[in-house]
């Protein structure tokens, strides 16, 4: 080989290199465009993907919601229909021919009872050692007992002090609550003969007194007083107020049953009396009434029932008893 074709030959070769470099710079050039292309197209590829997931979840998850806002209201009006306004008595536990048990909790039962209007009275220093066991022990000892009538209303009848112990505490923490026994009795009527017999009962076992037994004439002259004043005589919740002229039962079922522990009148007698003395006070006019307001005037005037405007009962004081 001469000097000519060497020299030929090495700058062919050097051509021939550099050629080649330039085509591996040209496909790692290829090669990253690609990649990072590939890159961009899977990362959009991928927030697509997960764009439409997340539209496909929110979207299922609408409806889901939608269904389930659709089946708490149709859930809402079975449970009332079921349950008629006594959640409470949502889980019974036990039923012989003479009375059912409920299992229940404070929060449910507490808020919602009304007690009986022909309970004794209660005793403040009772109560407030009742509030101190429980909070130590978490639990109350015994049933609390109840009425319920044709109408599935109910009517505490034993276990007063215990909810009134019970809701004191409730009103000062929020998050105290307890399992209770609710001890459930059928009768016909609150005020009926067979409620009295059921209270004697269920309390025979108790220190009860004979002052603290219901009162068969107030109760009577109570019922025949509701018949005669639809509406004005109202049977509310313990703490409940009664706006004038209603009158709230349990209170005037007290002060009647004071005067008849001690007299022989009969309550028809009572009766009688009375009505004539709401006559009397329907005969005052606006005048006559200058503590209560026009509202209370008017609708007194409008139902025909007078007593309620005189707010400290001395009315029942002037009977003839």
């Amino acid at each position: 080989m001469n000097f000519t074709t060497t020299k030929e030959y090495v700058l062919e070769s050097e051509e021939i290199s550099k050629l080649l470099e330039e085509i591996r710079e040209e496909s790692e050039e290829d090669v990253k465009e690609e990649s990072e292309e590939d890159v961009k197209e899977e990362s959009e590829e991928d927030i697509k993907e997960e764009s439409e997931e997340d539209i496909k979840e929110e979207s299922e998850e609408d409806i889901k919601e939608e269904s389930e806002e659709d089946i708490d209201e149709e859930d809402i009006k079975e449970e009332n229909k079921k349950y008629n306004g006594n959640y409470f008595l949502k889980d019974m536990i036990y039923e012989d021919e003479h009375k059912k048990l409920f299992k229940t909790d404070a929060r449910d039962f507490i808020p919602v009872i009304n007690i009986w209007a022909q309970q004794r009275q209660i005793s403040k220093e009772h109560i407030k050692k009742l509030e101190k066991e429980v909070i130590s022990k978490k639990h109350f000892k015994g049933n609390m007992k109840l009425l319920r009538d044709k109408d599935n209303n109910c009517r505490l009848i034993d276990g007063q002090h215990r909810y009134h112990a019970l809701k004191n505490i409730m009103e000062k923490d929020s998050k105290f609550n307890i399992y209770l026994i609710l001890e459930i009795y059928e009768t016909d009527s609150f005020d009926s003969d067979k409620s009295i017999e059921i209270f004697k009962e269920v309390n025979n076992c108790l220190n009860v007194e004979l002052n603290d037994l219901p009162d068969k004439q107030s109760i009577n002259l109570l019922k025949e007083l509701i018949d005669f004043f639809p509406k004005m005589i109202k049977d509310v919740k313990e703490g409940k107020r009664v706006n004038s002229p209603c009158i709230n039962k349990r209170i005037l079922y007290n002060q009647l049953k004071k005067y008849f522990t001690y007299s022989k009148c009969d309550y028809k007698n009572i009766l009688k009396q009375i009505v004539e003395t709401n006559n009397k006070y329907g005969m005052r006019g606006r005048n006559g009434f200058k503590k209560s307001t026009v509202k209370q005037y008017e609708k007194a005037k409008k139902k025909g029932f007078y007593l309620g405007l005189d707010k400290d009962f001395i009315w029942v004081n002037k009977l003839d008893w």
